[in-house]
């Protein structure tokens, strides 16, 4: 019941939600197993290595299906070797668009996440550290649920559209990333000590629109109804490819040239493309850190007074040109006009990401 001022209070009713959501009465809460398994060893010249490797498997994931929409078909699309569904808004008995989510859990094809970690590390007498690691790691799952809405659980990219979830590469996992640190510690005395330290981590990310992302998909325009989300375009061979209709023989030749110089499409003709499919550009990032120790002896007790300086991004602040974010202009590349019966392909662009994102940054720390 709500009130309202129309003179004095009176009472009205609240208008009835359009877009609820719906939890499958058998609806569990995720759940997932980990395993780990570790090996330290110590090589020669005092070096230590550890070889890691983690690996964990989700039970009962939960995936929200977009209410309103009835598989009506299917259209196959030009050069294409299957065809895609189509999905269709239902309309209620007052003649308005039935909307909302349906949570339930996915039966099969639950997500999994791996991760194998080398690691070299050595420390010297004179205070200083040194560490190098490699981790190749991968995360499969259904919907990556980016952000805090249910409907954020349901647009998922898709051959056949958000309607129907399939399993894909997780976009917030890097399938590689190197990181290296060397820190030394100066002792000067009874008083006084100075630490200095570098931090190099490179790995896979770039943006689209304002989301950080470390594994990209390519997509086309949504040709089988439904809500939400783009469709994963189909990467043909050069045989398929010629017997595309495109708005022009210039544009097709440019779609093949973008295929041919893309790791992740050219080894991948004749399929359709996975979700996250390809990878983010390589990032490279150092951290540095300069510190002054001040020891004290308070009522008979050590104290440490610590005055330090962080610099993140040093290389942009060194040029301007380094330690930069990519932006793609839009992962949307392909556009079937079902009308025309023709495919218009836009090439997208990594450029730079004006933000702080990009920046270096500098804090003065006590």
């Amino acid at each position: 019941i709500n009130s309202v001022w129309n003179g004095t209070w009176q009472k009205q009713d609240l208008a009835a939600p359009t877009a609820g959501t719906i939890l499958d009465k058998n609806l569990r809460m995720p759940s997932s197993w980990k395993s780990s398994l570790a090996f330290d060893a110590s090589l020669p010249g005092g070096v230590k290595a550890t070889l890691e490797g983690t690996y964990s498997y989700n039970f009962a994931e939960v995936y929200a299906t977009p209410l309103g929409y009835a598989k009506t078909g299917s259209i196959r699309l030009p050069g294409e070797p299957e065809a895609r569904e189509v999905w269709t808004a239902e309309t209620l008995a007052d003649g308005a668009k039935a909307g909302g989510y349906y949570a339930t859990n996915i039966n099969g094809n639950n997500g999994y996440y791996y991760s194998i970690t080398v690691q070299l590390s050595k420390s010297f007498k004179n205070g200083l550290d040194l560490m190098a690691a490699y981790t190749n790691a991968r995360g499969m799952s259904v919907t990556d649920g980016n952000g805090d809405q249910i409907s954020e659980f349901a647009n998922t990219y898709a051959k056949n559209g958000s309607s129907s979830p399939e399993l894909g590469y997780s976009n917030y996992v890097a399938p590689n990333r190197v990181i290296a640190n060397a820190s030394w510690t100066i002792d000067e005395g009874k008083y006084t000590a100075t630490k200095l330290s570098a931090f190099y981590e490179g790995y896979n990310l770039g943006y689209i629109s304002n989301y950080s992302y470390s594994r990209v998909s390519y997509l086309m325009n949504n040709v089988s109804g439904g809500t939400g989300a783009s469709q994963m375009i189909y990467i043909p061979t050069e045989m398929e490819l010629s017997q595309m209709p495109f708005v022009d023989e210039a544009n097709k030749l440019e779609f093949n040239n973008f295929i041919a110089n893309d790791r992740y499409l050219s080894t991948h003709r004749g399929k359709y493309m996975e979700r996250n499919g390809a990878t983010a550009p390589w990032l490279n990032r150092i951290n540095v850190r300069v510190a002054q120790d001040f020891f004290f002896n308070i009522a008979g007790r050590k104290q440490t007074l610590e005055i330090g300086l962080d610099i993140k991004n040093l290389g942009n602040l060194l040029d301007s040109q380094w330690g930069l974010c990519k932006q793609m202009s839009s992962n949307v590349v392909l556009n079937y006009d079902k009308a025309a019966a023709k495919y218009t392909f836009t090439k997208p662009t990594w450029n730079t990401l004006n933000g702080t994102a990009s920046t270096w940054q500098m804090l003065l720390s006590a």
